[in-house]
Formats: C-alpha cells, structure tokens, sequence
C-alpha cells in the first residue's frame, strides 16, 4: 500500500472499464460493497446518499455506489473514477459495447445498453422486447467522461421495485 495516497499513479482506461463492468455491473450497492472489499479495495466513508465508497490500495482509482428507491423502481448507481485525466476510456467504452454513444458533450459521452447475459447489445428495436429487458433490469446507461479534471464510468440501471432485496 502507498504511504502517501496523493502520489498514486492513475489507473489505465482499460483498468477503469474493467473494474465498472466488474464491480458494477448485475449488483446492487451492498454486493458492490462486499466485491470491492474482497477484491482488496479500501472503504471510505461514502458521502451523503451513497451505499458503498471505496478506493484502490494501488492507484488513484475510487468505486462509489448508492440507489434511490421510488415507488415504483430502484436506480442503482455505480461508478468508477480517477481524479486524472485518462485518454482512451470512451474508446474502451465504445469497443466494450459495440454500440455508438445516444450523445457527446464535452468531454463525455453517454451509451444505452442491454446486458443479455454475459455480452453486451444494442437495446432492443421493439417496444415489447425492451420493457421485457428493463423489467428484467437487464437495460443500463453508461456515461463516460474524460477531462482535464478526472475520467470514469457512470453506470445506471433501473430495476423494477419488485427487484427489491
């Protein structure tokens, strides 16, 4: 582990996709949680509204995670950054997905995906097979950033409240 955490390399952008999709991806907070401690992640103390926040014992790299529960369904948020300006992670988003951004702006970019068991489609065309993914929680929205003041992946996901642990 560093003695001075402040001097920590950055994280690769292949390291940042890997590391969403590994810890975020099909969990709710509390899993994220438990991966990320497991995997030998350090817990911080999350900030107001989050479940889980946590940081990497070898690089600038943090995990943080919460949900908001409404009557009707739970967003599960995830994500995974760098206080560092990395290059490459929209690329490694895009190449991971293998679907075109919904839009671009400013240093970001946002993605709509279906994760239909263990790979990654464009969402479905029709009306019916994709209410049949939401309700599934299988439908997630990735936004990606890469500036001068940090680089990650947003992951949302909206499951159904009947999803409820």
């Amino acid at each position: 582990m560093l003695a001075d955490y402040s001097l920590a390399p950055p994280p690769s952008a292949t390291q940042i996709v890997s590391d969403a999709t590994r810890l975020c991806v099909t969990f709710d907070p509390a899993t994220i949680a438990r991966r990320a401690t497991r995997t030998g992640w350090i817990t911080e103390q999350p900030a107001r509204g989050l479940v889980v926040a946590a940081r990497a014992p070898d690089r600038d790299e943090h995990v943080a995670a919460g949900e908001t529960v409404q009557p009707t369904e739970r967003l599960e948020t995830c994500s995974v950054f760098t206080k560092a300006s990395v290059r490459g992670v929209d690329a490694a988003v895009a190449h991971l997905l293998n679907v075109a951004p919904l839009f671009r702006y400013a240093g970001s970019s946002t993605y709509r995906a279906w994760r239909n068991g263990d790979a990654w489609r464009a969402t479905p065309d029709d009306a019916a097979s994709f209410a049949q993914a939401r309700a599934a929680g299988e439908i997630y929205t990735l936004i990606v950033t890469e500036n001068k003041n940090g680089s990650g992946v947003v992951i949302l996901n909206s499951r159904p409240a009947a999803a409820l642990p």
